[in-house]
Formats: C-alpha cells, structure tokens, sequence
C-alpha cells in the first residue's frame, strides 16, 4: 500500500474536477478511487494530488474500507490468491491459495511454469465456497515461476453459474511481491494477499488496459463496454498490435522515456499471454523505429519468453515492426 495515498484519502485527479476517497490498491499497482458521482475509478498514483490523509486511521477503519470491495462485491469466481505467511530467516514466506467462492464445486489443475517446463502444485476437487492451498514458499521460490497455468472443470449444481471448462494462464509481476506489507487487506482470507480472479475472467484482466482519456469518470464504462476486446487486434488477415505510445495513452505526462518503455513492455507481456490464450501461431508488434531501444527491448523479451521472432513484411511495416512466432 502506497504510504503517500493510504486508504481513506482523500484525492483528487489531475486536470479534472471533483474528488474522492482511496478504498483499495489493485495488484497493477492502480489506487481504486471512488468518486464523489458513485464510480469507483482506477488511476495511477501519478495521475492522483493528494486532498487530505486520513486522521487517526486505524486498522479497523483500512479493514472496513477494503471490505467494501473484498468481500460485499467479491463475484462468484476462482481466485488465485498469494498470501504474506510470515517470515523464513530472512526470507518471507508466502501460501499461494485457490479460493472458490462460486456455487459449484471445480476440478482444478495448477501447473508452475518455468519457461517451457511445468510442475504440477494442485490437482483435487474444491468444493463450493472454499479454500485450499496450493503451496507455500518463500518469495524467492515463488519467482522461479515465470506464471501459473490453471485448468478446470465445473462441476454443476442447481445453480450453473460457471459452465463449460476453462484453461488459461496467469501472469504474476515480480514488483508485486517484494513488500507484503503493501499488499491490500483481504477479508476473505484474514490477512493481507494479492488476489486474481481466474476464471470467469474479470473485465479489468481480459487483457484491455482503457486508455485514461479527458473524462476519467467514464473509466469505468468504457472498460466495461470493451470488457471483449483484445489487444491483438486483426487487419487484413494480419494479427498485430501497435506499441507507440499514443496508441496506448492519451495522456504521458510525467512519465520520462524509461516509464514509457516500461508500460509498452508490460503492454506486449500481457499481448504474449492473451495471444497463447487465443493459440494464435503468430502475430506482429508495431514499435516503430526511433532509436531502436524498444526494439531491442521487446525482441530480448521474446527470447526470454522462449519463442523466436523474425522482421515483419517490409512492404506492409517497413523497419518498425517484429513478428512474433509463438510456436
């Protein structure tokens, strides 16, 4: 949790009127905001000037302020859930959970990936409304997983809430893990976690990142409306994605060039994930060709990701485009 906005603050965005409170941090690192007009909106804390802090908050005020969000507006779903289980030495500790707050029971599978390697860590039956753990290691253990890919299989009761079988993977970003104390306080499992909902997959996870245009208080409708897009978009016969950053942003002001760069990689990560989700066999990312740094950065990351790449059609890109060769 960000010391410079803790929850209860009071807030207001940049170049926009109104204000509102901190009721909780997502685990992208947005402050969810909830406005005075009812919308619960997620800004980055730059995008944010702080009005007031809190007086005197205490733990029981943080506790109910995320139980606002945590617990009275949960969705019936599977959460993948990452919990601070204290300390090992030096090391923290932490117990990666699944929690199923759905009407059925699930047969899940959880697998760890390292690379093109995979570690079966969980395979049972979990029964409606419970929650069991998956495993329990240190931070550093955890990492050696590069994501966590989750199948399962509904079983249905009277109320088929879930239906059909569902596989699909999800992506953990190291900056998340290295402070628990941060982490928002979830009701759920009584302490501070990171929590991921897995399956159905929540509108501000289907791989849509809204761009923050003049009206932030339309965030919220505008993910919503676009909840069934995807970033990889298809133009005549070809799949590909635009990476220059008045694509993505409307507004960069104060970000420098590194956190430019740094947004357009997380961008093509979660575009590497979405295109295994879709098992597309290729696809191109646009990253024009100024000094050739993004280049360079989205190609190292392909090889990291254990896939290769080639230049994309000259005539179609010129210099300024990769294809991506997933298999």
């Amino acid at each position: 949790m960000s010391s410079r906005f803790p929850i209860g603050s009071v807030v207001r965005p940049l170049n926009e009127t109104g204000e509102g409170v901190v009721a909780a941090y997502r685990a992208d690192g947005c402050v969810l905001v909830s406005m005075q007009d009812g919308f619960e909106i997620p800004y980055l804390p730059n995008q944010l000037v702080l009005i007031s802090a809190p007086q005197n908050a205490s733990a029981d005020a943080e506790v109910k302020a995320v139980r606002s969000i945590a617990v009275s507006d949960r969705p019936e779903a599977l959460y993948l859930a990452f919990q601070a289980d204290g300390m090992q030495g030096s090391e923290i500790r932490v117990s990666m959970q699944l929690m199923n707050t759905s009407p059925n029971d699930l047969l899940v599978q959880v697998y760890g990936l390292e690379g093109k390697l995979s570690k079966s860590l969980f395979a049972q039956r979990l029964e409606a409304r419970k929650t069991a753990t998956v495993m329990r290691a240190t931070v550093a253990e955890l990492l050696q997983f590069d994501r966590f890919f989750v199948q399962l299989l509904p079983v249905l009761r009277e109320t088929p809430a879930i239906q059909g079988s569902w596989e699909g993977m999800v992506k953990h970003q190291t900056p998340v893990f290295v402070d628990p104390a941060g982490w928002p306080l979830e009701m759920n499992l009584s302490g501070r976690a990171l929590l991921f909902q897995v399956y159905p997959e929540p509108q501000t996870q289907r791989m849509v990142i809204p761009k923050p245009g003049p009206n932030p208080s339309t965030a919220k409708v505008t993910a919503t409306t676009q909840a069934k897009d995807w970033l990889i978009s298809e133009r005549d016969n070809f799949h590909e994605v635009d990476l220059h950053i008045e694509e993505l942003m409307d507004d960069t002001r104060g970000m420098d060039n590194a956190a430019m760069i740094k947004y357009q990689l997380q961008v093509f990560q979660r575009c590497l994930d979405e295109a295994r989700l879709r098992r597309l066999w290729k696809f191109t990312v646009i990253h024009g060709i100024g000094k050739g740094v993004l280049k360079a950065e989205v190609r190292k990351l392909i090889c990291d990701e254990g896939l290769q790449f080639q230049d994309a059609s000259y005539a179609r890109y010129g210099f300024g485009a990769t294809e991506v060769l997933m298999r």
